[in-house]
């Protein structure tokens, strides 16, 4: 399935600030998208964003799929859909 990953703020400084498409099985969750992140695009990632051993973000980071947000690794993915994610600023 082809899946379109967008990113934005600082994390776009590492996957870029247009969509990328990726693809991935048919049968593909948040985390085999992770898992793609990890090994394609994390290497640049500094400690702070990126949990290399459990392959995960680190901190406030927002992953919505079609607008929605979701925490919930085991979420499946479907052939088209938008991926966002964007660290979150924190603080006040």
């Amino acid at each position: 399935m082809r899946i379109f990953l967008k990113a934005s703020g600082i994390i776009a400084n590492y996957l870029g600030a247009q969509p990328v498409l990726v693809e991935l099985d048919n049968q593909a969750t948040l985390r085999d998208l992770l898992g793609h992140i990890g090994k394609h695009f994390a290497a640049d990632f500094p400690r702070y964003l990126w949990n290399s051993p459990e392959c995960r973000f680190r901190g406030p980071v927002v992953i919505s799929i079609d607008k929605k947000v979701t925490r919930d690794p085991s979420t499946k993915l479907e052939e088209g859909q938008e991926i966002q994610i964007v660290k979150s600023f924190v603080g006040g």
